[in-house]
């Protein structure tokens, strides 16, 4: 997101430059930058006793596509937090440990995506208005389902690679949404 006012006073921003930052939107009444950045948001690949992973169908855009469990962070929140909390609100499962994968910038929709692996245990799914579907595949499914999905392929490839390697770090997540 690339600021054009300033989101304090309002005004047009001029650009300077600081350090080795070049163009930075700066306020003169605020005597502050804006510096540019994409919207922070969690990607998640729930992973349940069997080894199978959790894939979604949404209900708006393209729902005919799978999908991995995804949603903004809101403010003040952290990344953990926020991939236990989406989880949660959008298919109904608890996570009970998580791990940091890695991080993906999606330019399209001026994103960045922090993915993470949660480990869930298999129950009934319970849908929110946001999921037309969710189903546990295992890995096979789950690559053919996906592979039209570039991140969420992406994440299943970087967890199978740490688990195969066992590179795998989950933390227990105890903070209920």
């Amino acid at each position: 997101m690339q600021y054009q006012y300033c989101p304090l006073c309002g005004n047009l921003l001029s650009h300077k430059t600081l350090g080795d930052d070049q163009n930075v939107g700066w306020c003169r009444d605020c005597n502050r930058p804006f510096f540019a950045f994409s919207q922070p948001c969690v990607i998640v690949l729930a992973v349940n006793e069997q080894d199978e992973f959790a894939v979604i169908r949404q209900s708006y855009g393209d729902t005919d596509r799978f999908v991995l469990v995804a949603g903004f962070l809101q403010e003040h929140e952290r990344c953990e937090d926020a991939a236990a909390r989406e989880l949660f609100e959008e298919i109904g499962l608890q996570a009970t440990a998580l791990a940091y994968l890695d991080s993906y910038a999606f330019p399209k929709r001026d994103t960045l995506m922090i993915g993470f692996a949660a480990k869930v245990k298999r129950t009934t799914f319970r849908l929110s208005s946001e999921v037309r579907e969710a189903r546990f595949m295992n890995e096979t499914a789950a690559r053919r389902a996906l592979e039209n999905s570039l991140i969420a392929k992406t994440v299943l490839d970087c967890y199978c690679t740490r688990r195969n390697t066992n590179a795998l770090q989950f933390i227990p997540h105890t903070h209920t949404p």
